[in-house]
């Protein structure tokens, strides 16, 4: 989807993503990587039937939910439910979360990624070549 063709809400939310991330790097990392904690620390403890993961890396429910309500306070509601979570698969190892959100233009995401023993991944040669699509094609908000 073109940024053009978006609504003029989600092209602003997106845009305040962006404008918010890089008017406090550092705050933004903290938050990224406390919602990918959380992220990782509800995908570890539920049962799989309490999240799902797409074919394509996706995960929906409770992992997703969990890393979206911390991220509001230092992003709007509306800005933090344009986050998108990504994940190997559980097999696959290292295994890598993903958290990220569109930016103004298509490939310019807002995005953090963790590994399993919680080191950081914030180099895109180090992200899995299907979460990049997956962050080159994100839905919309």
């Amino acid at each position: 989807m073109s940024f053009k063709k978006l609504s003029p809400q989600i092209r602003a939310t997106r845009s305040r993503i962006v404008a918010r991330s890089a008017a406090d790097k550092d705050t933004s990392k903290r938050v990224l990587r406390r919602a990918l904690e959380r992220g990782w620390t509800v995908r570890k403890s539920t049962g799989r039937d309490s999240w799902e993961r797409e074919t394509d890396g996706t995960v929906l429910g409770a992992p997703l939910e969990s890393a979206r309500e911390t991220l509001v306070g230092f992003y709007r509601p509306d800005e933090a439910a344009a986050f998108e979570l990504w994940t190997t698969a559980r097999k696959q190892r290292p295994a890598v979360m993903i958290l990220f959100a569109e930016g103004r233009k298509k490939g310019n995401p807002v995005w953090l990624g963790m590994r399993y023993d919680g080191t950081l991944v914030d180099k895109l040669p180090e992200v899995p070549k299907a979460a990049r699509v997956a962050m080159r094609s994100a839905g919309e908000l």
